[in-house]
């Protein structure tokens, strides 16, 4: 009588010295099966319904690659203006330092906000410039009248 009834190990289920794997992600019925099959339907479709647009796409990229720069930009700015009272802070606590024979300056920040401004800011204005030079262009381009003819 012990012979009959399968036994369950770990690792799935003996049945007559087979062992049949079992899985806990498997799909358990055909309900699941035809579930999956309608929703790969379904975004199929959403797919193919969407037409390919490469302006689209280069407007997207053009919008990714502007607003990274100025996020980047803001990003030095706002570390600069932490980091520079700080660093004065830290290194400076008189008014001098004098190493040998040398005297170093506490950090105007002013001074660091205008390098940064000039080494930056010329291809900031560059990218977010040629961004929304073209967005200007694509606008205008459709609210233009059409030719009737």
């Amino acid at each position: 009588m012990a012979g009959l009834f399968p036994k369950k190990k770990k690792g799935g289920e003996k049945i007559r010295y087979i062992t049949i794997p079992t899985y806990s992600g498997a799909l358990t019925s055909p309900r699941d099966i035809e579930k999956r099959i309608n929703n790969a339907v379904e975004k199929a479709q959403e797919t193919s319904q969407k037409p390919h647009d490469p302006a689209k796409i280069m407007d997207e990229s053009r919008r990714t690659i502007a607003l990274t720069f100025v996020w980047f930009f803001l990003g030095i700015v706002s570390f600069v203006v932490i980091a520079v009272p700080i660093y004065n802070a830290f290194f400076f606590h008189n008014a001098r330092v004098v190493v040998e024979e040398t005297t170093y300056q506490p950090l105007d920040i002013e001074k660091v906000l205008a390098t940064l401004g000039t080494l930056l800011g010329t291809p900031l204005g560059f990218v977010v410039g040629y961004y929304f030079k073209e967005e200007h262009a694509r606008l205008k381009a459709k609210t233009a009248p059409r030719d009737s003819k």
